[in-house]
């Protein structure tokens, strides 16, 4: 688990050179009472590697 300072976390990736950074989006529409924090974005760094997205080509 990772503890962050603003409720509603969402959309959470991996990222850094080493995948071991938590980046992190919260939520501010819709939010009735907001605090100052909803709506920001967040790095949290973590003990386990997280996995690289697969490269995609399209040719259209």
């Amino acid at each position: 688990t990772v503890e962050l300072p603003a409720p509603h976390t969402s959309c959470p990736a991996f990222g850094g050179p080493d995948l071991q950074t938590l980046f992190c989006t919260t939520a501010q529409q819709g939010r009735t009472k907001p605090t100052k924090l909803d709506g920001a974005s967040f790095a949290a760094p973590v003990p386990v590697r997280g996995l690289a997205e697969h490269r995609v080509h399209l040719d259209l």
